[in-house]
């Protein structure tokens, strides 16, 4: 590779970096080496390449996910009704833990847990749904009215869509009897309210699920994972799929924002 060619590749695929003058003539001269350099060569040219791919790869994997988090549904439920304003609280950004590896046994969605909050006596939990077959769109009733290419639909729009698959979600159950990690009575945990937005782009939605976690409940602790279940039901079969769900757990501490 001639030095101007990799000069114009260098400003072509990392125009977006901050790529400094400084480095970019310290790798110019590493290419001016002798010849007998030619394996530093290949390998500089190896690793520019390696960059583009991973650089690539992240950014196609942003692209096709739309990350609604536990803040910004608090956000849209402002002008809600009072049911919806009971679990809206101030969030302690620094206490709000990335879920870890998802394992689920569905095979008409895929689940990822992405965000778990414990706010005083309660336990939020959002998860992103998206479908895995094509032409199939998923869907919760507080995700409706919602915008599929450009038009608002309600439900009896959608079902007037015959060639659209359409699977239905309401909930996330955490299995209380499961849950190693922590000494619980029946009734301690349950769920309390469920809302969700619809992603346009995967016709998939994100989940939030608000359950009770009284205080006598320890924080969740790395190391452990929590079990849950939840159906997909066919809205036009009527058929149901039943699930349990794993979610590995971080490290996290209560926040108190209630007075």
């Amino acid at each position: 590779m001639k030095d101007n060619d990799f000069r114009q590749l260098v400003d072509r695929e990392f125009a977006a970096l901050e790529w400094t003058e400084e480095q970019r003539m310290h790798t110019l001269r590493l290419m001016r080496q002798p010849e007998r350099n030619i394996m530093k060569k290949r390998f500089i040219a190896i690793v520019a390449i390696a960059l583009m791919i991973v650089l690539t790869a992240v950014t196609a994997f942003s692209a096709g996910r739309n990350i609604v988090t536990i803040q910004d549904f608090f956000s849209g439920m402002g002008n809600r009704d009072a049911r919806d304003a009971r679990f809206i609280v101030p969030v302690e950004a620094f206490k709000v833990a990335s879920a870890g590896n998802t394992r689920h046994t569905s095979e008409l969605v895929d689940v990822e847990v992405t965000q778990l909050y414990l706010a005083d006596e309660k336990l939020y939990l959002t998860a992103v749904i998206t479908p895995r077959n094509s032409n199939t769109l998923v869907y919760h009733e507080q995700s409706l009215p919602l915008t599929l290419d450009g038009q608002e639909m309600r439900y009896f729009n959608l079902y007037q869509q015959e060639e659209l698959a359409l699977l239905h979600i309401d909930h996330i159950d955490i299995d209380w009897e499961d849950m190693a990690f922590a000494d619980t009575r029946p009734g301690e945990i349950e769920l309390l309210y469920t809302t969700a937005v619809h992603d346009e782009e995967t016709l998939g939605m994100t989940l939030m699920c608000v359950y009770s976690w009284p205080e006598h409940l320890h924080a969740l602790e790395a190391g452990y994972h929590l079990q849950a279940s939840f159906v997909i039901k066919n809205a036009r079969t009527n058929k149901l799929e039943w699930n349990v769900l794993f979610t590995d757990v971080p490290q996290m501490e209560r926040a108190h924002t209630e007075e």
